[in-house]
């Protein structure tokens, strides 16, 4: 019997600014799952509009980069390969 799949919606409450391999994982998923992730750009939404000027909005910035993740994948062990389709991004903000 398969398991069956879930829509699972991933909104990071915090960010990682470096690879780090003792972060805990922000969501767990199964395998055939549809996730949407959330995330930042580089510059954690900090220039919205053509005025805003880079060294203004970036003066307060501590670290750019965010990363939302990691993401366990139930199952999963060292060595698997991860299929992931990519989709058209909604242009939602």
């Amino acid at each position: 019997m398969k398991p069956e799949r879930t829509h699972v919606e991933v909104i990071p409450h915090d960010y990682s600014y470096v690879f780090n391999p003792y972060r805990e994982p922000i969501a767990e998923v199964n395998p055939g799952d549809q996730v949407v992730i959330h995330c930042n750009d580089a510059f954690e939404s900090r220039i919205q509009s053509e005025s805003d000027i880079p060294g203004e909005a970036l003066a307060t910035a501590k670290f750019l980069n965010p990363q939302s993740g990691p993401i366990y994948i139930s199952g999963a062990k060292p060595g698997d390969t991860l299929l992931s389709p990519h989709q058209e991004d909604r242009g939602d903000s």
